[in-house]
């Protein structure tokens, strides 16, 4: 299974850990990825993924790296 890092919008999150949930009612809205082109890293060439609670419009932050 190959791992996909990069910078989206919608679908799934690429997770490099497995086990992760944003929480009950949360849905993956945008993920943020380390871009060596754009000199933006994140703990060591991770991502930042983006959750939404449409009921409560609460926002959950989940950071993700090897």
């Amino acid at each position: 299974l190959e791992f996909y890092n990069c910078t989206k919008f919608g679908g799934y999150p690429s997770f490099c850990q497995s086990g992760v949930s944003f929480g009950d009612g949360f849905q993956f809205v945008f993920q943020i990825s380390s871009d060596e082109k754009a000199g933006f890293n994140v703990i060591d060439g991770g991502s930042l993924m983006f959750a939404k609670n449409p009921q409560s419009g609460a926002w959950s932050l989940y950071y993700d790296f090897d």
